[in-house]
């Protein structure tokens, strides 16, 4: 199995919490405190908005999880900001997606208030999550934490870290500009790992609105092969090579891209790697 050097064990165990908790996102919320994660640390909130909109807040001793879930299929108002395209300005941000905002803007006060609490309980790290829509609304929350912290001069909300599994794209290239100064402004942050997309397959809704309407794309993107390889910024050409192999023919890549779509199937890779650095780290042992 091939990895970039990047992926410490810190940050895979980061990376790890982060999939999981967007995996359990999406699990009825009288099951959660029996999921593996959350029986470890009691702590957890579910704040939700009008709809389908819902994120899950996470305390443990050293870090604050936010994780945002994506689209309920049976929403008719998540499906519609999924594929909605029109800009809306984001002051001191950006153009953003107008569903993506209206989605996030259920929630935001709510959310705010309670990352407020926990981090003037104790200051630690934030770390920031999402996958497929959710991705977009936690993009744009951290968009919106960096701007907060900078503006209260709290470095506190600042996020050490944004893991988008699958997302959608946001806003423009002055969005991403703004987003990324996240790198900038956490410098002194130790536990920093700064933005990253991962993209597992033929996944093509991580090109979604593309970029020729306006679009771009935040971070790092971290590109998981059909064999369960992960490489940081691929060669194009590469990249579409093995996206060629995931699905052996090009009219099988619509079935193929919703499938490597999956929370599922993000953490079924991810597992597979946190194992083998597990058995590669016990192998080295005397």
């Amino acid at each position: 199995m091939k990895y970039p050097e990047t992926l410490t064990d810190e940050v895979l165990e980061i990376i790890w919490n982060c999939v999981e908790m967007c995996h359990a996102a999406y699990e009825s919320t009288q099951e959660f405190e029996y999921l593996p994660l959350f029986k470890q640390y009691d702590d957890f909130w579910f704040v939700r908005g009008l709809g389908a909109s819902l994120c899950v807040v996470l305390e443990t001793p050293s870090r604050i999880y936010v994780a945002f879930r994506g689209t309920v299929l049976d929403s008719v108002t998540q499906i519609k900001s999924d594929i909605s395209t029109h800009w809306i300005v984001e002051p001191s941000i950006g153009n953003v997606s107008t569903g993506v905002r209206q989605e996030l803007d259920h929630i935001w006060p709510c959310l705010l208030q309670k990352v407020e609490e926990l981090l003037y309980k104790k200051p630690r790290a934030l770390y920031v999550t999402g996958h497929s829509l959710g991705g977009g609304m936690a993009s744009l929350a951290t968009a919106r934490f960096l701007l907060h912290g900078i503006r209260k001069a709290e470095l506190v909300f600042v996020p050490s870290g944004l893991l988008l599994f699958g997302a959608i794209r946001v806003g423009n290239s002055e969005y991403v500009q703004h987003i990324e100064n996240l790198e900038i402004v956490a410098s002194h942050d130790d536990s920093r790992i700064g933005i990253w997309r991962f993209k597992n397959g033929v996944d093509f809704i991580t090109m979604f609105p593309p970029k020729i309407w306006g679009y771009a794309s935040e971070g790092k993107t971290m590109y998981i092969t059909p064999s369960g390889d992960f490489h940081l910024e691929p060669w194009s050409v590469k990249r579409l090579w093995w996206e060629f192999k995931g699905s052996y023919c090009w009219f099988r890549m619509l079935s193929r891209g919703l499938y490597d779509h999956r929370i599922s199937q993000y953490k079924h890779k991810i597992e597979k790697l946190v194992e083998h650095r597990n058995t590669r780290t016990q192998e080295v042992k005397p």
